[in-house]
């Protein structure tokens, strides 16, 4: 016997069932998949977004600490007190 009960000669396929029972695997599998590629991508955009920033700080604290060692101490007081004048926004003005 080469085929079974309800295989008919020459005819091969799927049945409606069984084709309804793998779109509903393949459907619970693309669900799950897309959830962990959306925290993926997720995650990769915080990290990006983290690491410019860190870049950032790190870079203005560096040019900060630069510009800092650069002032002299103030003559005036016998301490290490800099000479600083005056600090804004974006400028460290001090006394030579």
């Amino acid at each position: 016997m080469t085929g079974g009960p309800a295989c008919k000669p020459g005819r091969h396929g799927f049945t409606l069932v069984e084709v309804i029972a793998s779109m509903t695997v393949i459907a619970i599998v693309a669900t799950a998949s897309s959830g962990l590629i959306y925290n993926a991508a997720h995650a990769y955009g915080d990290i990006s977004a983290r690491t410019r920033l860190h870049s950032a700080a790190s870079l203005a604290m560096t040019r900060v600490c630069t510009e800092l060692r650069v002032i002299p101490l103030s003559q005036s007081v016998p301490s290490i007190i800099p000479a600083i004048d005056r600090v804004t926004e974006t400028s460290i003005a001090w006394k030579w």
